[in-house]
């Protein structure tokens, strides 16, 4: 039985051949993987996205599919929207306005879905 970290590990390697290939292929140099500059944090990124895995997984365990998917879908999607609005600057004026209503829309839909499991 093959793994998501199995895929995602043979789907890593695919990807460093081809590149590799693609650059002998041009005549450029090979991408360097730069293990010192990425490691600590892709090592934190990773571990953070497995516990958040894992919690989301016990989560639905708990609360089941029909609630607990759109939950962290739509936490997901705000949390995501919320650090390209404050911390990334990537909307502003009108838009921020309107991603803010759109939020929180989503928000009270959220917990109107919570309560009807309640």
């Amino acid at each position: 039985m093959l793994t998501f970290g199995g895929g995602a590990l043979g789907w890593s390697l695919v990807t460093v051949v081809l590149a590799a290939i693609h650059s002998e292929t041009r005549g450029s140099a090979r991408p360097l993987l730069q293990l010192q500059t990425i490691g600590l944090h892709g090592f934190a990124a990773g571990s953070c996205w497995c516990i958040g895995n894992l919690f989301n997984t016990l989560a639905v365990v708990a609360g089941g599919n029909a609630v607990v998917v759109p939950i962290s879908h739509a936490a997901s999607l705000v949390t995501s929207g919320a650090w390209g609005l404050f911390y990334y600057k990537e909307i502003h004026g009108q838009a921020a306005i309107g991603w803010g209503a759109a939020a929180a829309w989503t928000v009270v839909m959220v917990v109107l879905l919570a309560l009807e499991k309640a």
